[in-house]
């Protein structure tokens, strides 16, 4: 933050991000978080078996600004309405870098959100947003509006994406590790699909 008060950009972060220690931090929440295997069929007991060397190699395609990550591997859900919703689960070491990635990139997006915004935010949930709203009544607040944009996660624009990141971080390899995973796709039924718009749905906070 200046002195002024305006929140500057953020520098360099990628030598944040490949450092050693956030690594292994970020390891052990994808460990705590359990699910299955990605697109290359490793497990977590696998990657954990030769854990030393997985988050070295990890590091080193951080620092050569190579790290490609594969394609998502497509699992559906069910639906209470009795549809399926599509997942992509990331391979370990993809769901490494991402957790890796938003372990330093958090905090200067959070410094930057509303007070009064809940949404997959650390520290907070529904049910405060909820006492939110019943002290806006509480204080003469009459409306309530409940807004969804149908389909975001499949038409969400990665240049805005990307846009928007680029507000907030300076880094141009943080930027491309970010586009490259915005690009690196679902793999179905032998099948890769690369996306041109909207981003995968299995999010590094979510469990697999």
């Amino acid at each position: 933050m200046a002195e002024d008060g305006h929140l500057t950009k953020a520098g360099s972060l990628i030598d944040k991000v490949w450092h050693l220690p956030n690594l292994r931090r970020a390891w052990t929440l994808v460990k705590a978080k359990g699910g299955t295997w990605g697109g290359d069929r490793q497990s977590r007991e696998a990657f954990e078996a030769h854990l030393d060397d997985e988050l070295l190699n990890i590091q080193a395609a951080l620092k050569a600004d190579a790290s490609v990550p594969l394609p998502g591997r497509r699992v559906y859900i069910p639906k209470p309405d009795g549809r399926r919703r599509g997942l992509a689960v990331p391979a370990v070491r993809d769901r490494v870098v991402q957790t890796a990635l938003r372990l330093r990139l958090e905090p200067h997006f959070e410094a930057r959100c509303a007070e009064t915004s809940y949404g997959f935010r650390p520290g907070r949930s529904a049910h405060q947003a909820m006492g939110d709203v019943r002290a806006s009544l509480h204080r003469g607040g009459e409306w309530i509006v409940e807004v969804d944009i149908e389909h975001f996660f499949d038409i969400a624009s990665h240049e805005r994406l990307l846009a928007a990141v680029a507000e907030v971080v300076a880094d141009e390899r943080i930027l491309r590790a970010v586009q490259a995973f915005l690009q690196a796709g679902v793999m179905e039924e032998g099948k890769r699909r690369t996306l041109v718009a909207g981003t995968r749905k299995g999010r590094v906070s979510a469990r697999y």
